[in-house]
This record gives C-alpha cells, sequence and structure tokens, in this order.
C-alpha cells in the first residue's frame, strides 16, 4: 500500500515513514494495514472462522534483529538483519493473538496450531 498525494494535475507517492507506536481507534494504519489483513486470513483460516469476526486490537513499532521476527524457533539459525516492523495483536472473543511483521511478512508469535 502506497499514501499518494495529487495536486495540480502531478502524483506524488509518499515515502514509507519510520514506525511509530500505535493504539487503535478503529482505524488501521495505512503502514502495515497490509499485513493485519494477512494476519487476519491466517488467523480467521487456522480457527475456521470469517475474518471479519477478527479485529485488530493494537499495535506496537518493534525492531527486529534477525530474521527470526523475534519468535526464533530451536535449533534454527536466522540471518542477522535489523529491520522495522510491528507487533500486532488480533482478537477474537475473548483472546488475543499476537502476530509480528517486519512489513514484507507476516508471523504468527509464538505459533499456532492448527486445533
Amino acid at each position: 500500500l502506497y499514501v499518494v498525494h495529487e495536486a495540480k494535475g502531478s502524483a506524488f507517492v509518499c515515502v514509507r515513514r519510520k514506525p511509530a507506536a500505535v493504539t487503535l481507534t478503529g482505524t488501521v494504519d495505512l503502514i502495515w494495514a497490509e499485513q493485519a489483513l494477512l494476519a487476519r486470513e491466517d488467523l480467521a483460516s487456522r480457527l475456521n472462522v470469517d475474518a471479519s469476526e477478527i479485529s485488530v486490537s493494537s499495535a506496537r513499532a518493534a525492531t527486529w534483529t534477525d530474521t527470526s521476527l523475534g519468535c526464533a524457533e530451536p535449533k534454527q539459525s536466522y540471518e542477522d538483519r535489523r529491520s522495522e516492523g510491528y507487533v500486532l495483536i488480533l482478537r477474537h472473543g475473548s483472546r488475543s493473538f499476537p502476530y509480528h511483521t517486519d512489513l514484507d511478512r507476516v508471523i504468527a508469535c509464538p505459533e499456532l496450531s492448527e486445533d
């Protein structure tokens, strides 16, 4: 997703701004909107519910030091690479589910079982 401004027949694509802490008030920050949709679809599939039943209750900026996105698994190796991203908290009913994103991919953290 990109933010585009138009004026007097010209359009400008805005550069992605540095991530900042976000508390939702019913709107989705365009920086992580695509990842939130992917996380909702993933969680809906795992819970076998409609994605409309899942909400994003909060998001906060995070800096990951490697490609595990803060969700390292035992006996796995990860590339050391600093990247900016978010921790998204999704809700279904009274349960919360954290997802981590580096804006290129989104993963459940901790990993969710299929049951």
